[in-house]
């Protein structure tokens, strides 16, 4: 287990200049060093390096941190895998230690370390497989429909291209299990037989799952299949392309937000970095999030499908991505056309000028709202609906004040939000207190005689608070911690403090659907806070949760070396 003295021999050894110095061109002022901000559009140097301090303050939009800091955000790594990169460079082992439990790493237990490793490497295995099987004779009719989709030979050997002959699971050196746990087996059947098959990769560009296509008419199944979720993929969780995206946002170029892997992979054979895409699902909240974090600052563009289905999805992402904070620009296409044949039509100049100049999903809405007709009282009363709607998306901030102003213009008034039902008496009055949920009585005892426990709920409950902090509250969901009682947290916990806390949490969960039961009167549970819920606490994987306490324990030594950093602010 890495301590404080193994993150402070990395930092000695480790000169955040010279790190730094390896993206930004820095000039040495005074004591520090200064240079043009990674993190923001500038033309005057703000980004500010102290080596004495040893950390970075961009003095334009606030970046800072420390050397563990900058590599998680120039790299998209977790804390734990940060330490491990930093710790190679700097020639420094990490400390593993008993911990009642049994040896752990920095990051995970060896257990579940073990089933991600054992799971990339099957991906890897079978990206060659299906690659060697692609350039085969049998890979010939596949050949042929990339050829047709005018998928250069150069995209194919970059995104990982494969064909899946129905037998190529015999030729792998794996066991049936861990084809299932890796998410190429469904029970006995091969997911991916007779199918195109494109690798899916996590943020690092780590292979983690694939998506099928299916080309020929006799395969069975939809036209797409893509893997079940596994121990280094939940679809939900990730977007196909923000590794191949790195480049266009040092770059400070928007994501562009695509419908599909094919629709970003036509983009990029013309030169245009920056596409994402779901991987099997429509965009969620955590993906809205996780574009609102890796953009910085610069709004994404929308590029759907022309049709009915296309439209009403870029309405759904554009909902998502003003809640989370951005302000999106959307590119409308004709009725026939996607994201392929638009840029095959407009090329790559045209393409990108009009990316570049996309206009912003809140300026249409005011542009179609001021076409509307208003005449009647119905049509009226269907543009402000319509106004209202929008409203509704936005959180507080400069982009609310904005669009309001530009609707008082119009409108005259701000609109009612319907979707904001008045609150029942109930419902008003248990809004009115500080906490609607309760730590278990067993827990807080468990808290205050082992610290490490109130630690580790404060973690996850303070995690949970920071990325749902909003949405929780509009429900009356506020996580509740344990104030902690001072001393040393003592070494990391074993496997039966971490099911008591499990217990516990479930129990936390059993509370929350309570509360949306009482809020929800005859109307029922809020159907969204119940799937956040859902996925918070891990319902449909249990053992997720387990792992996300064991991961959490081990960074209490990691990230948090006081206190300050496990208790919430007063």
């Amino acid at each position: 287990m890495a301590d404080r003295e193994v993150i402070e021999a990395i930092k000695e050894r480790i000169d955040l200049v010279e790190l730094i110095g390896e993206t930004v061109t820095l000039q040495k002022r005074g004591q520090n060093f200064l240079g043009l901000c990674p993190f923001h559009n500038e033309k005057t140097p703000s980004f500010n390096v102290s080596p004495q301090r040893g950390s970075y303050y961009c003095f334009g939009c606030q970046a800072k941190g420390d050397l563990f800091d900058w590599v998680q955000e120039q790299e998209f790594l977790s804390f734990p895998e940060a330490l491990e990169r930093l710790a190679a460079r700097a020639g420094v082992e990490l400390k593993r230690r008993g911990g009642g439990g049994g040896e752990r790493e920095a990051s995970v237990d060896d257990g579940h370390r073990q089933r991600m490793d054992d799971c990339r490497r099957v991906c890897r295995d079978a990206i060659r497989l299906f690659a060697d099987a692609l350039a085969a004779p049998v890979g010939a009719a596949a050949r042929a429909y990339l050829q047709d989709r005018g998928i250069s030979r150069k995209i194919i050997e970059s995104a990982g291209f494969g064909f899946a002959p129905a037998d190529a699971l015999s030729h792998l050196n794996a066991s049936e299990d861990l084809l299932q746990m890796a998410g190429l087996l469904v029970g006995r059947r091969f997911l991916f037989a007779d199918r195109i098959v494109l690798p899916l990769r996590d943020e690092q560009g780590r292979p983690v799952a694939f998506t099928g296509r299916r080309f020929l008419p006799e395969t069975e199944g939809g036209k797409y299949v893509n893997s079940p979720a596994t121990p280094v993929f939940e679809k939900s969780r990730l977007l196909y392309g923000l590794d191949r995206a790195r480049t266009a946002l040092r770059n400070q170029q928007p994501l562009i937000l695509v419908e599909g892997p094919l629709d970003g992979l036509a983009l990029e054979q013309y030169g245009i970095d920056g596409a994402i895409a779901g991987s099997g699902t429509s965009l969620s909240a955590y993906h809205a999030e996780l574009i609102a974090r890796r953009s910085r600052g610069v709004h994404p563009v929308l590029l759907f499908d022309g049709d009915q289905a296309g439209r009403d999805a870029a309405e759904k992402a554009a909902f998502l991505l003003l809640g989370a904070g951005l302000s999106p620009r959307v590119i409308h296409l004709a009725d026939s056309e996607d994201p392929d044949s638009w840029v095959r039509s407009v090329g790559e100049g045209e393409a990108r000028r009009r990316i570049e100049n996309a206009p912003a999903v809140l300026d249409q809405v005011i542009d179609a709202l001021n076409r509307a007709p208003a005449q009647t009282v119905d049509e009226k009363s269907a543009r402000e609906t319509e106004a209202g709607r929008w409203l509704a998306q936005i959180p507080d901030g400069p982009l609310l004040n904005a669009f309001s102003d530009r609707l008082l213009e119009l409108l005259g008034r701000l609109p009612s939000l319907p979707t904001r039902r008045r609150q029942r008496p109930l419902e008003a009055e248990m809004n009115l207190r500080e906490d609607r949920l309760e730590v278990p009585p067993r827990l807080r005892q468990m808290g205050t005689d082992r610290p490490r426990v109130a630690a580790l709920w404060n973690r996850w409950c303070m995690t949970v608070e920071a990325s749902h902090g909003e949405r929780l509250a509009q429900w009356g969901l506020g996580m509740p911690t344990i104030p902690l009682s001072g001393g040393s947290l003592g070494q990391p916990g074993d496997r039966q403090l971490h099911q008591q806390v499990l217990r516990c949490l479930n129990q936390l969960h059993i509370q929350a659907m309570r509360v949306l039961r009482q809020s929800g009167g005859q109307e029922g549970p809020n159907l969204e806070a119940q799937q956040l819920l859902n996925r918070l606490f891990h319902r449909a994987q249990p053992r997720r949760l387990l792992e996300e306490l064991v991961r959490m324990d081990a960074e209490l030594d990691l990230k948090a070396l006081d206190h300050g950093d496990m208790e919430p602010p007063p």
